[in-house]
């Protein structure tokens, strides 16, 4: 499962999306630091991290 998520990130989501996906689980930030660093809404933040997690699940369930 592991090794295949770099590649499932790079694939099915938007550079957006893999960079917040970074920040909060690579750099240990809350929703509410990325949205400070990004200057954005943090319902925008927690909306774009929902659909990649939605999106990496779909891509990677059959690896479970």
């Amino acid at each position: 499962l592991l090794r295949n998520l770099p590649l499932a990130m790079e694939e099915e989501l938007t550079p957006r999306q893999r960079q917040m996906i970074r920040l909060q689980y690579q750099e240990n930030m809350t929703v509410t630091q990325i949205a400070q660093q990004l200057r954005v809404n943090k319902s925008t933040v927690s909306r774009c991290l929902r659909r990649a997690r939605r999106t990496l699940h779909d891509r990677l369930r059959f690896a479970l």
